[in-house]
């Protein structure tokens, strides 16, 4: 196989992994969601879920959730426009990536 076979090679299979691992933590971030909707809590599972995916910026986020310095938490894809009333006193929970 030539050295730009196995680059391609190589490109597609990282892309296919990363397009599971998205849908993978796109899975575990709703089933998150609809626990804490129904037991009004975050559950040890689905905690040790979560901190298994995000590791030290989760356990920092979920200090700040505790203490309640959370007061909006919003999926990604949403714009995060909370309601009108509550836009200058309100304080987010976001994801935040960089481009490296």
């Amino acid at each position: 196989m030539s050295v730009n076979k196995k680059l391609a090679s190589n490109a597609l299979l990282s892309k296919t992994y990363d397009i599971k691992y998205a849908e993978f933590v796109n899975k575990v971030l709703k089933e998150a969601a609809d626990s804490f909707k129904k037991e009004q809590k975050f559950l040890d599972d689905v905690l040790l879920n979560l901190y298994n995916i995000f590791g030290d910026a989760f356990e920092r986020a979920l200090e700040l959730y505790e203490q309640g310095r959370i007061t909006y938490i919003f999926p990604s894809e949403s714009a995060g426009v909370p309601p009108h009333n509550d836009r200058h006193t309100a304080r987010y929970l976001v994801q935040m990536s960089s481009a490296k």
